[in-house]
């Protein structure tokens, strides 16, 4: 006789004033549009992951600042404006299968080489430079001005996604990003 592992699995849990309608939660991937806008194939996209069954859907690696913090090709959560109602098109098309849109906010710090090459001063916790395929991208130690400027468009950034429709925000911490520098430089 098969006895089920997880039993929970399918049931609805909440978290907070949210309600999941189960515990399958799609891990973030950062899929890039081809032009930094999510296009009809990135959106559709995320809406199959929702159709699929997941109680939430989250859209990975979001950049908050595009000047200082940005990779090249990423979603930019700094402009209330930005992807001119495509985000809420993507919101839409996730939340219409019952998931609850979420959205990975990041901060490159010293490996923001899509805002180096747009020739913007670049931070990190501490002076540095890295070379990756041939380029290399410098930046600065990062004052406190600077810091809390950051946190600011950390803020910002997850009111931008409210207001696109997005039930939930996570801020990713891992992969070399601003926050997992602070932690170790090298």
């Amino acid at each position: 006789m098969y006895e089920c592992k997880f039993p929970h699995l399918f049931e609805p849990i909440q978290i907070g004033s949210r309600l999941f309608k189960n515990r399958i939660f799609a891990s973030p991937t950062g899929d890039s549009p081809e032009f930094d806008i999510p296009e009809h194939d990135y959106i559709a996209y995320y809406e199959r992951k929702a159709r699929g069954g997941a109680a939430s859907v989250c859209v990975g690696d979001c950049v908050v600042d595009r000047a200082r913090g940005g990779h090249a090709h990423h979603i930019c959560c700094d402009n209330p404006d930005y992807g001119n109602g495509r985000m809420h098109k993507l919101t839409r098309g996730i939340s219409s299968h019952g998931a609850v849109a979420s959205i990975e906010l990041l901060h490159a710090g010293g490996n923001s080489t899509g805002s180096f090459r747009e020739g913007n001063t670049v931070y990190g916790p501490v002076a540095g430079s890295n070379t990756a395929r041939g380029f290399t991208t410098v930046w600065e130690e990062m004052p406190e001005k600077i810091i809390y400027e950051t946190i600011e468009y950390f803020a910002n950034a997850a009111r931008n996604a409210k207001n696109w429709g997005f039930g939930m925000v996570t801020i990713h911490g891992g992969h070399g990003w601003l926050f997992s520098q602070f932690m170790s430089p090298e």
